[in-house]
């Protein structure tokens, strides 16, 4: 489970204090799937980072499964990243000089790659339609199956979460409504913990709770 407790994240620019997060918090079960919509500024993206362990609260508690990942040595905090989180971005993040492959194999380089771990990879291409895409570099691909293979390499450790920033925003109507599939039959069969922050309500209805944030707070909240 995740919980956060008032959640704080301000950031000073000059003399103006930017309440990015202002007193956040929320309970998320194991294998939810979840929404987290609002408009630019709301908020969104900063609290996936503090979901994500990507950054620190200025006050405030992210507990994952019972740890305060605030209070944690930073090596153990990667560690929890790594075997916990799945990251899924708006832009791919996709190294170029790689094959669809290669990119999905990279959280797995500091602790080496055998055989098993090459099938496994491939498996997952396979999960999201690219199999005979396997050895094909990003400049070959297209918008979606860039993110497909995005989606492959945030699942390879086998997380408890996947966190996507908006996983549909740089693709059409009809690629991203077929991502935010893989991403529920994903939910759906092994009770993957999906967090989706979008500014798209027709993806939010897809997952079975949304989140609206304005100004830093929760405005209101939906179950589908």
């Amino acid at each position: 489970m995740i919980e956060l407790i008032d959640l704080k994240k301000y950031y000073k620019i000059g003399d103006i204090i930017v309440k990015a997060l202002d007193g956040v918090s929320i309970k998320i079960e194991e294998g939810e799937f979840l929404s987290i919509v609002g408009p630019s500024g709301s908020g969104k993206t900063t609290l996936l980072d503090q979901i994500g362990a990507l950054d620190t609260p200025t006050s405030g508690s992210v507990i994952i499964d019972g740890i305060d990942i605030a209070k944690i040595p930073k090596s153990i905090l990667y560690m929890l990243r790594r075997e916990k989180i799945g990251f899924v971005f708006q832009n791919h993040n996709l190294i170029a000089s790689l094959t669809a492959l290669e990119n999905v194999l990279i959280p797995l380089l500091p602790e080496g790659i055998d055989q098993k771990k090459y099938e496994r990879a491939l498996k997952l291409l396979e999960a999201v339609g690219l199999k005979e895409r396997a050895l094909h570099k990003p400049s070959e691909l297209s918008a979606g199956q860039k993110q497909r293979v995005a989606v492959a390499r945030a699942l390879i450790n086998n997380p408890k979460m996947i966190l996507a920033d908006e996983p549909t925003g740089s693709v059409d109507t009809k690629t991203g409504q077929e991502i935010v599939g893989i991403l529920k039959q994903l939910n759906s069969n092994f009770n993957t913990t999906i967090i989706v922050v979008t500014h798209d309500l027709e993806i939010a209805r897809n997952t079975e709770r949304i989140i609206f944030l304005r100004d830093g707070k929760i405005d209101k909240e939906t179950k589908i």
